[in-house]
């Protein structure tokens, strides 16, 4: 999000620079993949700091067969570009 004075922490930018470049990030993949343990941390400072971070909750079944449920976090572009559409007036 532009116009933003706020100083991100490397694992805030990391969240958004990751999400800016794929279509989602979970915290189960979040720790390997770049560094971050605490996922929903990171994401409620985010939206606190008013980035449009959607989620959804995905079930799939583990590696045993049993049913699991995580979340599944992204940037909302339906915000996001009302947010970059509303900017340009």
């Amino acid at each position: 999000m532009e116009g933003v004075n706020v100083k991100l922490t490397n694992q805030q930018n990391d969240v958004l620079t990751y999400l800016r470049t794929h279509n989602y990030l979970t915290s189960l993949n979040s720790g390997t993949v770049i560094g971050v343990v605490d996922l929903r941390k990171r994401v409620s400072e985010l939206r606190r700091l008013g980035y449009p971070i959607g989620d959804r909750t995905v079930s799939k079944k583990n590696r045993y067969g049993r049913p699991v449920r995580f979340k599944q976090y992204f940037l909302d572009e339906e915000v996001t570009d009302g947010i970059q559409a509303f900017k340009s007036r």
